[in-house]
């Protein structure tokens, strides 16, 4: 289990690595775009009649917003690596690491895993094992309805230690009481028989519960994996449109009157938002992976 989860640990914070490499370059290309904004305004004020200089604070003001966001990203890098650093026993220090969209996924998750493969789980084959040694109490239990005689196939008569009996009458004597023990013991037998089967039946049910348990969290993680795995297709494409839009807008600007300064830093606005989210949902879909091998007991060998 700490194994399982140390690797789960280090593999969601690495990728948080790659993600946030990735924002900060989404966010660097940002402030480019919003700086040539905030330029070509304050060119068209200077150069343009009536128009008006909010157009340029807007523009401005966009862009300062965006330079808050690439210092946010880096302080939350700076975190993830200490973070990640502790984890494997090091100081903090800057973690060495590949690229967010060079990572390598699993890509048929959606027809599932089998059910055999949980049994790699700590906490099923505890369960498991359990279950097994009440199972041995039951068949103990139940041994004790016996009395213990012992008849030798020479028709010899031998005593529980294996020994000759020199007195037949007082072997059988002996032999009468062990069995007419257990019926004055059957109360006693008997509930040690239930008690046994009942902890058996509640073993039972821990372990099935630990398997229903451990299949919903499978569950969960293929229908994350899945559903991310949609969503970021979907956010690529809705980036295309932003910077379309992006581009369309600022040429309308540029010939017509019609198009306001607002218009443009609204698509630039919207395009930072849908290249996050992208980025975001793609973070979520690895995640999904690390939690699919903690949901299957990955660290057992």
């Amino acid at each position: 289990v700490v194994k399982t989860n140390v690797i789960s640990a280090i593999a969601n914070l690495y990728y948080t690595l790659l993600m946030i490499d990735r924002q900060l370059e989404i966010v660097t290309d940002m402030e480019q775009l919003t700086k040539e904004t905030w330029d070509k305004m304050q060119f068209m004020h200077d150069n343009r009649v009536g128009y008006r200089s909010t157009a340029v604070q807007s523009a401005e003001a966009a862009y300062y917003q965006v330079q808050t966001q690439h210092v946010d990203l880096l302080r939350q890098m700076r975190e993830t690596e200490n973070s990640l650093s502790l984890l494997l026993g090091q100081p903090g220090q800057a973690i060495p690491r590949g690229k967010f969209d060079g990572q390598s996924l699993p890509t048929e998750l959606s027809t599932g895993v089998g059910i055999q493969m949980l049994a790699n789980r700590a906490d099923v084959h505890s369960y498991e094992m359990a279950l097994a040694q009440c199972f041995y109490d039951v068949q103990t239990a139940r041994s004790r309805f016996y009395p213990n005689i012992t008849i030798t196939g020479t028709a010899a008569f031998t005593n529980s230690a294996g020994g000759a009996v020199v007195n037949p009458g007082k072997w059988l004597l002996s032999a009468v009481g062990s069995l007419t023990q257990p019926i004055f013991q059957h109360g006693q037998i008997v509930a040690g028989l239930k008690v046994a089967k009942m902890q058996y039946e509640q073993a039972f049910n821990n372990w099935q519960n630990s398997i229903y348990k451990a299949g919903n969290e499978v569950s969960n993680a293929l229908v994350a994996y899945n559903s991310y795995s949609q969503k970021a297709e979907l956010d690529g494409k809705r980036v295309e449109v932003r910077k379309k839009n992006v581009e369309d807008t600022k040429k309308l600007m540029e010939s017509s009157t019609n198009t306001t300064y607002l218009e443009v830093i609204t698509a630039q606005s919207n395009l930072l938002n849908a290249e996050i989210n992208e980025v975001t949902d793609q973070l979520s879909k690895m995640q999904a992976v690390v939690s699919l091998y903690q949901a299957l007991g990955g660290g057992a060998k």
